[in-house]
């Protein structure tokens, strides 16, 4: 069995939500039962962590198959616009550029391809630890028990063989269509079709095989059945299947052994290592035109400075000529032309505006960074100011002087009070509203605080309208004015409720509004806008309390990243600035593009001249191999097929020996016996169809070809509607293995407790 990407069979599969502890004194003869049962635990919990460490690989695997499928699809769609320009090109030379390039791409997909392999075959170890495991666990559980964990193994393991199956197909299939962009030859497509349709007859016998199974089985009365006895003829059928198949496998095994196939396949690999391993014929220099420096983002570690010129550069002593085909010049090609998108009718148009724009949004920035500076400044004036002042400073010392005084000021004085109560009482009063006249001026200068307007009958002015804190700049008269202001809102009330009106500004009857201190956020803020992120000119840094120099702005701006970084008037300055340089040079611009395209592709067919022989030669022994294998294929879709069997008449046994042990038999067993039956046999009856559909549909295209209708395009459409279907046939045996993978984790589940009472 190809067990690659069996390594999912048991991921999760053993996740018990608890293990059971032996605690207590124990004898060092212990009866064997005991033994045993703790020989059967040892053996589930080093499965259950074998199987653990199995799970983690696959997850850590299957991120990194997630990021291949991605870069797959981007590939994909890049072959397609490629298809679209060929069919757009006009002369010979495009077209053969533009097949340059889908084999690039061709071969960065296969690289993918392989990568991806790689990555299965990184689970291959973890995953035969964690069966060996469970193979080991299942010795040492009682005999029916391992009957059971056996059943729920062997289901899961068809299931997974399933999954692995329909893998193998979606990895064909994407191949496929990657090679479905470079080449179309109707006599090979049409052998390719026939070959097709005979392996899609392969696979539909064996699915008929299987239906004519299912239904005798459904057909058959099982009022007194004997049970165990259809436990055994499923089991001897699973076992004809297996045998069908073991004697497929053995079969491949003397062609893959023989010495033809061991020659073709060295030989391929050969070629492929020497197409792999030969570097560039010779070195290559290009001095980048100065209108182009800095614009392209691609390959950047082949831009190399010497004094006040750029050159592009490869060496021939480290620079495979495959990866510099793939990795280095195609996509710099690729960014070459996406930048010279925006060299259309317009922007031809628009030159000689460019630079009087570029002038005036520079003149602007330029402005609006002086404007961030001043503010800089003032903002940092400010902070140097007040530092780290609270308005509860000046709240503490008004307070003070309300505790001092709050009590004779408030007092009521009745009838009989002497002049110096009077007296005293003024004072007290005097000396709060002093109090507060100054908090109220002293926190607004720092910070800002207003007042509410009140009205105070002045004789014969009449009423006059003043706020608060102007009523209690009169120091002769400020406690007389405070006392009646306080008449007018309800009196002086307690202490804590004059504090927290007039002092805290609770109550906006009296303060409308206290300021607080934001100075060091204002100077962050300031800062930033004015020069950008203060880190990047001092590790830590927070703000700036020292205006940087042009050169270290210009240091600080190379250090940006993001745009977030970016975004502020001086960084902007420097933007506006190359934007003029850049705007100077555009007259360059595209001839410099155009030139560093026509040298790049230079130097590709340089290096594809130089490695033609190889590649043809890989070609050649990839042909020779391919010949090899066609009968292995067949081979390969027989043992399939014969696995698709296999697994609906497992399914079918592990249903009925789910019910069998669930019941002691009878009508009930015998309704949910076929009711499992009847549901493999419509999976198995839509194979069936599904296998027809396929069929016709090949021998359409045929027709197709014949009549001349038959397009390059059609063909990739057809391998894109392959990828498609196989793709889903992998989720679904996905959906398969997770139900299979659910029965085994019960059965441990079961098992476990057992092994603990």
């Amino acid at each position: 069995m190809n067990k690659k990407f069996l390594s999912v069979v048991l991921f999760g599969a053993l996740m018990v939500g608890s293990s059971v502890t032996f605690t207590g004194c124990i004898d060092n003869d212990e009866p064997a039962g005991i033994e045993n049962l703790r020989g059967a635990k040892a053996e589930l919990l080093k499965a259950k962590a074998a199987v653990e460490t199995a799970k983690a690989d696959y997850v850590t695997m299957q991120a990194r198959l997630v990021e291949a499928n991605v870069k797959a699809k981007e590939i994909e769609n890049q072959m397609q616009e490629l298809e679209l320009q060929k069919k757009q090109a006009k002369t010979e030379a495009e077209i053969a550029e533009i097949n340059a390039l889908l084999e690039v791409q061709k071969l960065q997909w296969e690289k993918l391809l392989v990568e991806a392999k790689q990555e299965l075959a990184w689970t291959q170890k973890s995953y035969e630890d964690a069966l060996k495991a469970i193979e080991l666990a299942e010795t040492v559980v009682s005999e029916s028990e391992q009957k059971i964990l056996h059943s729920a193994k062997v289901y899961l393991v068809a299931a997974a063989e399933d999954m692995n199956n329909k893998h193998d197909a979606m990895i064909t299939a994407q191949k496929n269509l990657s090679n479905a962009y470079l080449n179309y030859d109707e006599e090979a497509v049409k052998a390719e079709i026939n070959g097709n349709i005979a392996l899609a007859e392969i696979n539909k016998s064996a699915q008929e095989r299987t239906v004519k199974n299912l239904e005798e089985r459904l057909a058959k009365d099982y009022g007194t059945a004997d049970w165990e006895k259809e436990v055994k003829e499923l089991t001897d059928s699973i076992d004809v299947l297996n045998k069908e198949k073991q004697g497929k496998a053995l079969e491949k095994d003397r062609i893959v052994n023989s010495d033809e196939y061991k020659t073709a396949e060295k030989n391929l690999n050969k070629a492929w290592d020497n197409l792999q391993l030969a570097t560039i014929p010779a070195d290559f220099s290009y001095e980048v035109p100065a209108a182009i420096v800095g614009k392209i983002d691609a390959a950047g570690g082949y831009f190399i400075t010497e004094g006040d010129k750029t050159f592009f550069k490869l060496s021939k002593d480290s620079e495979k000529a495959q990866g510099t085909l793939t990795d280095i010049i195609a996509p710099l090609i690729k960014e070459i032309d996406e930048d010279m998108k925006a060299f259309t009718a317009e922007w031809e148009a628009n030159q000689e505006n460019a630079v009087k724009k570029a002038e005036d949004e520079l003149k602007d920035a330029k402005e609006k960074h002086t404007e961030a500076v001043k503010k800089w400044k003032e903002k940092l004036a400010k902070y140097e100011e007040l530092g780290n002042y609270a308005v509860a400073t000046d709240q503490k010392i008004v307070n003070k002087v309300i505790d001092a005084n709050f009590t004779k000021a408030s007092a009521v004085l009745v009838g009989g009070a002497s002049e110096i109560e009077k007296a005293a009482q003024t004072a007290a009063r005097n000396a709060i509203a002093t109090a507060l006249h100054k908090y109220y001026t002293d926190v607004n200068a720092k910070v800002g605080l207003e007042t509410e307007k009140f009205k105070i009958n002045m004789g014969v002015v009449g009423d006059v309208e003043k706020t608060l804190v102007d009523w209690l700049s009169d120091t002769t008269l400020n406690g007389t004015y405070l006392n009646e202001i306080l008449d007018k809102t309800g009196g002086w009330g307690t202490i804590e409720s004059f504090k927290s009106a007039l002092v805290l500004g609770e109550n906006t009857a009296f303060i409308t509004e206290i300021g607080k201190n934001t100075t060091k956020e204002d100077l962050k803020q300031a800062s930033l806008d004015a020069f950008g992120p203060a880190y990047l000119y001092l590790e830590g840094a927070e703000y700036l309390t020292v205006q940087p120099s042009e050169a270290d702005i210009t240091s600080a701006y190379e250090k940006a990243v993001i745009d977030a970084e970016k975004a502020n008037t001086a960084f902007k300055v420097i933007d506006a600035e190359q934007a003029l340089a850049d705007a100077k040079l555009m007259p360059e611009m595209k001839p410099a593009y155009e030139a560093f395209k026509k040298a790049l592709v230079e130097e590709q067919t340089v290096i594809e001249k130089h490695i033609a022989g190889l590649t043809e030669a890989h070609k050649e022994a990839e042909a020779a191999f391919n010949k090899q294998k066609e009968s292995i294929e067949t081979i390969d879709a027989e043992i399939v097929a014969l696995g698709e069997s296999m697994a609906a008449i497992t399914k079918v046994k592990a249903a009925l020996e789910e019910l069998l042990k669930e019941s002691f038999g009878g009508s009930t067993t015998e309704a949910e016996y076929k009711e499992a039956i009847s549901k493999e046999l419509e999976v198995a009856k839509a194979a069936v169809t599904a296998s027809e559909n396929t069929i016709n549909s090949y021998k359409k295209q045929l027709a197709q070809i014949e009549e001349g209708t038959y397009t390059d395009q059609m063909y990739i459409e057809y391998k894109k509607v392959l990828l498609d279907e196989a793709t889903k046939a992998y989720e679904a045996a996905k959906v398969v293995y997770e139900d299979a993978q659910a029965r085994l984790q019960a059965v441990i589940e079961k098992l476990t407790k057992a092994s603990a009472e």
